[in-house]
């Protein structure tokens, strides 16, 4: 690109002074956000509209965005970050004051997009040949990144980064993520452009170790909901997550009523439309989240063998989770609203049933090999959202709910 300014921002260190670079209409920050760990920063990139924050912490995952001060993705609930060197991917968690095993990936799930896995994207089980226990969700986006490089010119901004993932398998005093050996190397890449709200999010996984590998992989996208949003799937098959038959193709978003009380909804899609090509060079199943005012949010992830739509919200205040006492004698809890709404999409069956549509599977690979990924985010004005939902309601029209 011509005109372009290169940044490259070293996050070996404990977060230092605030850094600021403007350059073509844009401004580039990292910070120390107060309440977050020593060791934690975050990068805002603002300009055209656009404002985006990013989580080095955690695996370069987006936190938040804005586009002409509307909100793409969730509130997130989590507003301070702890060091990814005290989190434990392996203690326990409460529900309702009874401990489990494999759920601690909660207390650092605030990301508008998180990328899942890689031995596990879905449900905690134990392996019962090793005893392991693979946690919700994996630990990919809880791994830091040591450091991150910003391309800022006339066009756009492309930020870019990459971490490595290990078997786990080292000595105690080495931080979790550092631990055994490298078997797979994470590559990411976030571009926003000049002239519109898309926001493209390319991921690559590589196999950096000797053998063949099953690279579990998946994303968890929270959207922004409001009362009576309604978030549309085009597929010709749903059902609740436990496999509850559903009444009506009405996919709508409801505050919770209850103070305390977390609601949550997931509804598994088969059979979904896959649109050919875009300028990015991916085919991707397009879902809309339609405003009450007609604004929408397109979402474009790569054909999976399993996807659900995911409907979340309340819990301000609740115990439906907590964790161990903090150092001073604290029960940490969830204490904000978990309202979101969203794709929620990996390799496997999320609960590990076998529900699966094994054609697009899309997760061994041999030594060296390398997996891509493309998911497109989109704020969409009244007439656009509108020619996605036609698109949409006319391919579920004839959609199985028995």
């Amino acid at each position: 690109m011509e005109g372009m300014k290169k940044i490259v921002f070293d996050l070996s260190q404990p977060a230092g002074e605030e850094k600021v670079v403007c350059y073509s209409g844009y401004t580039l920050r990292m910070y120390h956000k107060d309440g977050d760990a020593q060791d934690v920063s975050r990068i805002c990139i603002s300009g055209n509209g656009m404002e985006l924050v990013l989580l080095p912490s955690k695996g370069l995952s987006i936190y938040e965005a804005f586009y002409n001060g509307r909100p793409i993705f969730w509130e997130p609930p989590l507003k301070s970050l702890i060091s990814p060197d005290e989190f434990d991917p392996y203690g326990i968690v409460y529900f309702s004051g009874k401990p489990a095993r494999g759920y601690r990936w909660l207390e650092l799930f605030c990301g508008g997009v998180e990328m899942l896995g890689l031995d596990n994207w879905g449900m905690p089980y134990e392996d019962l040949k090793t005893g392991k226990i693979l946690t919700l969700h994996g630990t990919t986006s809880v791994i830091p990144v040591k450091s991150v490089n910003v391309n800022l010119c006339e066009d756009g901004v492309e930020v870019y980064s990459s971490f490595q993932v290990c078997n786990g398998e080292g000595p105690d005093d080495t931080p979790w993520y550092k631990r055994g050996e490298v078997i797979f190397e994470i590559t990411k890449i976030i571009k926003i452009s000049s002239d519109s709200s898309k926001i493209v999010i390319e991921d690559s996984i590589t196999n950096k170790s000797n053998n063949t590998q099953n690279a579990d992989w998946g994303y968890h996208i929270q959207l922004r909901p409001v009362e009576g949003a309604e978030y549309m799937v085009p597929s010709k098959y749903m059902r609740e997550f436990e496999g509850v038959e559903i009444i009506s193709n009405k996919e709508i978003w409801k505050s919770s009523t209850e103070p305390g009380v977390r609601k949550e909804v997931k509804n598994v899609h088969k059979n979904l439309k896959i649109s050919k090509g875009s300028p990015e060079g991916n085919n991707g199943i397009k879902t809309l989240l339609k405003y009450p005012d007609g604004y929408g949010i397109m979402t474009s992830i790569p054909p999976v063998p399993w996807m659900c739509s995911w409907y979340s919200s309340g819990g301000k205040g609740g115990n439906e989770w907590s964790f161990e006492s903090d150092k001073d004698g604290r029960s940490v809890i969830i204490m904000d609203n978990y309202d979101g709404v969203g794709p929620e999409f990996g390799q496997s069956d999320l609960g590990r049933s076998g529900n699966e549509e094994v054609q697009y599977k899309n997760s061994q690979l041999d030594p060296g090999q390398t997996i891509d990924i493309i998911i497109l985010i989109e704020l969409l004005d009244p007439e656009k959202a509108k020619e996605l939902e036609h698109e949409i309601r006319e391919y579920i029209n004839d959609r199985d709910l028995k």
